[in-house]
């Protein structure tokens, strides 16, 4: 019986960690996509297309 819960949560604690790396990496996306979607905006707009130079950029 000990050995089973043991497992139980070396499978859980596995499925977790699995579950946070992939949470991350959409995450990660998230701002790329934002910019895209205001720089789409602003074309359908009409507005400039080139980036202000004082604008912040997320490469940094």
């Amino acid at each position: 019986m000990d050995s089973t819960i043991i497992l139980w949560i070396l499978a859980w604690a596995g499925v977790l960690s699995v579950v946070i790396f992939v949470a991350k990496g959409l995450l990660d996306q998230l701002p790329p996509l934002v910019d895209s979607w205001r720089a789409l905006v602003r074309v359908v707009r009409g507005e400039e297309t080139t980036r202000a130079a004082d604008e912040p950029t997320r490469d940094q």
